[in-house]
């Protein structure tokens, strides 16, 4: 079973879909309540860098991902140590 906190994980695969389509509602499930504004904004920030060129969209896509995790494990009191390659 894959890792929240992983690359090919649910989290990020939910975020590299909610990029993909546009629809941040994809990954806000995975995050609680009280950290879906900031998720909302870093997805805003990462649509809008995605559309620099494929350069910014890898940077944004990182970051993005990483952010979406890093709440999702704040919400289950984790820590955050990076995105694993499991």
């Amino acid at each position: 079973m894959p890792r929240c906190d992983a690359w090919s994980g649910p989290v990020a695969h939910a975020a590299r879909e909610a990029l993909a389509t546009g629809d941040v509602k994809l990954v806000e499930a995975w995050v609680h309540a009280a950290w879906r504004p900031e998720l909302r904004l870093a997805f805003d920030r990462a649509r809008r860098a995605s559309a620099d060129g494929p350069s910014g969209a890898d940077v944004a896509t990182q970051w993005f991902l990483e952010t979406a995790v890093r709440l999702h494990r704040l919400g289950e009191r984790a820590p955050f140590v990076g995105l694993r390659t499991v």
